[in-house]
């Protein structure tokens, strides 16, 4: 297989990366520096300096012709991908920042700082707002909807969203003492899946205040006495009709948002090699395929991915790698999925027969992220070494 070595000049490992909507760029961040790939050609189209501490994240705008850049010395930089000069940088503060976004017109920047902040600016005049929230809760990460009409704000506890426009609150799904384990968000319209430690599920159309539902998990049993079971994970399927969340007990649950009822529960086949003891309740990962046909599951202890089909309510297929699974993907033919292991190998599966169709040794250390561009015939893997490589799948078999 042809493939491309993405390295920086320097020994530094990345400290983050993004691509572009468009799939055609991708920004590299190592230390203080930022360098921007053309994916197909993989070659440098510009190399960004000017943060003078690590890079902490990164944001294309929609049109891929600015790049939006946090950093822990305090300060949020536009760039001008065409030039490679910085078009805006905003006052230093006192505080770091978590994350960032654009509104998708890029006339407003709006960041996560310490102290509980949401900071906002108005690019064309580079005046800081008001701030959309203050408070002692620390902000984890900031999304933008995909209208781009709503700021969602995950804090420790819940997630509040407010308007990119005027900056007013829209609406707060927080529940005070709790511990929110995971978020998803539905892909179609304004629809939130919130995981807790110790509560049920609550599903949230954000344009309905007071339409959320909550979705009961069935305790379980120790010693006769009944206990909470804890969510790990969750997803919605793309056409919005089940959300699934990988649980405690070691099981799925799915749930039919049409009817708002819980539909079934899918039960993890333990892999052959797996003592009782690793069996015990872990982290786990949920992914729906593009089409939503598919459910892949996996966890971070073996190398057992289990692909069901949730409308049948059957286990399709089992894939058995050779070490632990840390990042998954599918191919969007519909007919393969790719995995990235903790040994830094790649692995492609078929999904009829589960059969590994080939190996790669990628990276010197875990796989931690994978995008696969269809269009292009490619996948793009990270790692914990610091490198980043473009596969090309028109010479994978099968």
């Amino acid at each position: 297989i042809h493939d491309e070595q993405w390295r920086r000049r320097t020994a530094a490992s990345f400290t983050g990366l993004c691509f572009s909507d468009d799939g055609q760029r991708l920004a590299v961040a190592a230390s203080d520096d930022i360098v921007v790939w053309d994916i197909e050609t993989a070659v440098v189209q510009q190399t960004l300096m000017g943060h003078e501490h690590f890079v902490g994240g990164m944001q294309f705008s929609a049109d891929a012709t600015r790049l939006l850049s946090h950093a822990a010395d305090g300060t949020v930089r536009e760039w001008n991908l065409a030039t490679g000069h910085e078009q805006l940088q905003i006052a230093e503060h006192s505080g770091l920042l978590f994350s960032i976004t654009h509104s998708h017109d890029r006339e407003r920047i709006f960041a996560a700082a310490s102290g509980g902040l949401i900071r906002t600016w108005h690019v064309p005049s580079a005046s800081e707002h008001a701030p959309l929230a203050r408070g002692a809760a620390h902000v984890a990460r900031l999304e933008l909807s995909a209208d781009g009409q709503t700021v969602l704000a995950q804090f420790h506890d819940g997630v509040d969203g407010y308007a990119s426009a005027t900056g007013q609150r829209l609406f707060s799904q927080r529940r005070p003492g709790q511990r929110l384990t995971d978020l998803a968000v539905g892909a179609r319209t304004g629809l939130l899946g919130l995981a807790y430690h110790q509560a049920p599920i609550a599903l949230a159309p954000w344009q309905q205040r007071d339409a959320v539902q909550h979705l009961a998990i069935a305790p379980r049993v120790e010693n006769r006495v009944e206990l909470p079971v804890q969510v790990h994970c969750l997803a919605i399927r793309p056409d919005q009709r089940y959300v699934v969340a990988g649980l405690q007990d070691d099981t799925i649950g799915i749930w039919d948002l049409h009817q708002y009822r819980r539909r079934n529960r899918l039960l993890r086949r333990p892999s052959p090699h797996q003592s009782r003891e690793l069996r015990q309740p872990r982290a786990r990962r949920v992914m729906f395929s593009p089409d939503g046909r598919l459910l892949a599951s996996w966890t971070l202890r073996d190398g057992l991915v289990c692909l069901w089909d949730i409308e049948r309510n059957e286990l399709v297929r089992t894939i058995t790698a050779h070490t632990t699974v840390t990042a998954l993907a599918f191919i969007t033919d519909g007919a393969r999925v790719i995995t990235g292991a903790a040994d830094g190998t790649l692995s492609l599966w078929g999904i009829r027969d589960g059969r590994e169709r080939v190996r790669l040794a990628a990276h010197g250390d875990a796989v931690i992220g994978l995008r696969v561009d269809i269009a292009r015939r490619m996948v793009v893997s990270a790692g914990v070494d610091g490198i980043i490589r473009m596969w090309d799948l028109g010479a994978v078999p099968g």
